[in-house]
């Protein structure tokens, strides 16, 4: 068996390389410069962390490799000065490695694009393009692809050239092309609404993987560059599949007088109205490759995908997580996710009440865990956790927490530290924990019940408020930072609700206080999921608690909370 060394080991092709690379019993080394993604280490893949401009710290290994994959870059299409250093500059370094372990290297393997050839202005887009078109990159990002493939044909060291169309399957990029005309379609958009005529030619990931490995082993294969295309498809037929039911406008009678204007046509535009993003890849077909996946399978895994994003009552797969499951609104949200088709994992420090909820169902995994304790929360998750089952979690709803009423100054000073600890230290844990796997899938749910003391400071319940005002802003920090990675953050600040924490925290219960139930607190947690939120107020009370917040200057709230807290709490 041989021995790959890889670069952008840890994208959206790196991984599925990886994962046929290992399933037919090769080695794999592969060079990351971030965060370990989960799923290279159940691989088993030997991982090396540096950049491409640091060739000290991989030459070694990569010495000793019979094929290098080159797939490390900026793969988004765009502009800027970035993609010389990123595509350019990166794959010199590389091949300048490469150059001193010729003894043992068979194959150097560069994945570039379809951008690196595009279309001239006046191309009619009557033909898809092949391994002989002539190339007009539109873009810096184009651009740079072809200025790399020139680096690896003069580098005098054997090659193949790899130019994958538009790749697809259910871990691909939240913000790239299949994956927007779907949500597009689920969402009834304007633009979902015409019927676009354009083709694009997709292949699925795991397709292309494939074609790495035949063409790194087949001798017709050595210094030639080949299109790795899979098949045509229209724009709007993909949008159909994804939304039958959705009715579209179709221009198709204007295409043949629009031809006539193509040189005037944006590329953006050109590509939703003509066949510009295709190509052939019968050149690599004739060496004996072929494609497994047809284009309505590859789509349909990203609409399935895109569905549960979109509606809870559909099931992502992998797993849930919930803390505080014994009690309250965890054990509701259990219940009713549970009803939905989840396979869950539930967390508290209850074990007999723990082992209650959902008894006697598949798919569920208990685990008690004290979530104040930091090391002892890792090495549960750790030990009971496969890598498999932590690989793919794919949605937490945070739901442990507890507060006590007094002073600061009177409180004992651990159990207030537990309070930050279990309430605001173990949402960022588990949350830091679970988004690697992910953003490798591209697609979590991370749901952090906060509460309405969030708001504003709360005398006599000093520590439990800022804990909640700390996971406010962690959970509107996190939503944006992982905007672009199709993890959805949303902090629910609840205004009160009829469970034990009243109880078990000290405050007096109210005559005739109508607080709500955890069931209707949960029904309006899920009925809010996949709505595009990164806040919501279940009940009037957090409403109105968030509106004095924001209306009444922050001394006259403080005043006006320490007596509220103080006479009837």
């Amino acid at each position: 068996m041989a021995k790959y060394f890889i670069t952008g080991v840890s994208g959206f092709i790196g991984l599925e390389l990886c994962r046929l690379l290992k399933h037919g019993g090769h080695e794999v080394v592969g060079l990351i410069h971030r965060n370990t993604p989960p799923e290279l280490t159940t691989l088993d893949v030997t991982l090396i962390t540096a950049n491409l401009n640091q060739p000290e710290k991989y030459q070694d290994a990569l010495n000793e490799c019979d094929f290098v994959v080159h797939l490390a870059g900026n793969p988004k299409f765009g502009n800027g000065p970035e993609y010389e250093a990123q595509n350019v500059d990166t794959t010199r370094s590389l091949l300048d490695a490469a150059k001193k372990s010729l003894g043992k290297l068979k194959r150097f393997i560069f994945i570039s694009t379809i951008g690196a050839i595009d279309r001239s202005a006046g191309d009619n887009c009557s033909e898809p393009l092949n391994e002989n078109s002539h190339a007009f990159p539109c873009s810096d990002y184009g651009k740079s692809k072809l200025k790399a493939e020139q680096l690896v044909q003069d580098a005098e060291i054997p090659y193949t050239i790899i130019r994958p169309t538009l790749v697809i399957g259910n871990k691909m990029r939240y913000a790239s092309h299949a994956a927007v005309f779907s949500r597009a379609a689920l969402n009834k958009s304007l633009f979902a609404r015409i019927n676009w005529p354009g083709k694009i030619s997709i292949i699925h990931v795991s397709d292309l993987a494939n074609s790495i490995i035949f063409s790194s082993q087949n001798a017709e294969a050595e210094n030639n560059t080949y299109f790795a295309a899979g098949d045509e498809v229209a724009i709007g037929k993909i949008m159909q599949q994804a939304n039958p039911a959705l009715f579209q406008i179709n221009i198709s009678i204007f295409i043949k007088v629009l031809h006539l204007f193509t040189r005037f046509i944006p590329f953006s535009l050109k590509a939703l109205l003509f066949p510009a993003l295709t190509a052939s890849d019968k050149k690599l077909r004739d060496l004996g490759w072929t494609c497994n996946y047809s284009n309505a399978e590859g789509i349909a895994e990203v609409v399935t995908r895109e569905e549960a994003r979109k509606n809870v009552t559909k099931s992502p797969g992998g797993w849930t997580l919930i803390t505080g499951a014994a009690s309250g609104l965890g054990m509701e949200l259990a219940l009713k996710l549970k009803a939905l088709g989840r396979k869950l994992i539930l967390i508290d420090i209850d074990k007999e009440k723990l082992e209650a909820v959902c008894a006697d169902q598949p798919d569920v995994i208990r685990l008690q865990c004290d979530l104040s304790d930091w090391q002892a929360t890792e090495t549960t998750l750790v030990k009971e956790l496969d890598g498999d089952i932590a690989n793919n979690i794919l949605e937490t709803y945070l739901c442990a927490g507890f507060g006590l009423r007094g002073e600061i100054s009177k409180l004992d000073a651990q159990t207030q530290a537990d309070i930050v600890r279990v309430n605001l230290l173990s949402r960022l844990q588990l949350a830091t924990k679970f988004i690697p796997a992910m953003v490798n899938h591209q697609f979590g749910r991370i749901i952090y019940i906060s509460s309405s003391s969030a708001y504003q400071p709360l005398p006599y319940m000093g520590v439990y408020a800022a804990s909640n005002a700390a996971v406010l802003s962690l959970g509107e920090s996190l939503a944006y930072e992982n905007s672009n990675n199709g993890i959805e953050v949303l902090t629910v600040c609840p205004g009160g609700m009829a469970t034990n924490f009243q109880k078990s925290a000290g405050v007096k219960e109210l005559g005739g206080e109508k607080l709500m139930t955890p069931s209707e607190a949960a029904d309006i947690i899920l009925n809010n999921v996949g709505k595009n939120k990164q806040v919501i107020m279940p009940g009037f009370r957090s409403f109105a608690m968030s509106l004095a917040a924001r209306g009444l200057p922050r001394k006259i709230s403080l005043k006006l909370w320490g007596k509220l807290m103080s006479v009837a709490r």
